[in-house]
C-alpha cells in the first residue's frame, strides 16, 4: 500500500486506528472476512471477476442522476476528511494561545500562587 495521497488518513477513517497501526506497523496480512467486516473492503469477488463487479458497480451509479450522485461524494468525502482538517485547528490555537497576555498572565499566577486575572474581551 502507498501512504503519500493521504492514505493513511483513510484507512484510519475506514479500519479505525488500532487496526490501522495494527495493519501498516505489523504488515499483517489482511484476509477477506476481515477486510469485509473492518470496511476496508465492500465487496469479494471470485478471481478474474474484479472487472465484472466493477462494471456493474459503475453501470449501477451511471443509472442514477449524476448531480446528485457527484454531490453526496463531494459531501462525504468533505465529511471524512473534516476530522483531518479540524486536527490541524488545535496547534494553531495553542500557538495563538501561548502568544497571548492571558497565557503570560496565567504563568505568572501559576508561580506566583495566586489567582491569574485574565482579560474578559476576545480579541479582535
Amino acid at each position: 500500500m502507498n501512504y503519500s495521497w493521504g492514505s493513511l488518513p483513510r484507512l484510519v477513517n475506514l479500519v479505525g486506528p488500532a487496526r490501522a497501526k495494527q495493519w501498516v506497523i505489523l504488515v499483517d496480512k489482511i484476509e477477506t472476512p476481515e477486510a469485509l467486516q473492518s470496511g476496508f473492503a465492500q465487496w469479494a469477488v471470485p478471481q478474474g471477476q474484479v472487472l465484472t463487479k466493477a462494471l456493474e458497480i459503475a453501470e449501477r451509479i451511471s443509472a442514477k442522476p449524476q448531480a446528485p450522485v457527484f454531490m453526496t461524494k463531494q459531501t462525504v468525502n468533505a465529511l471524512v476528511q473534516a476530522p483531518q482538517a479540524i486536527g490541524h485547528m488545535d496547534a494553531d490555537q495553542f500557538a495563538l494561545t501561548v502568544l497571548s497576555d492571558d497565557f503570560q498572565e496565567g504563568v505568572e499566577a501559576f508561580l506566583n500562587k495566586r489567582e491569574p486575572i485574565f482579560n474578559k474581551k476576545l480579541p479582535e
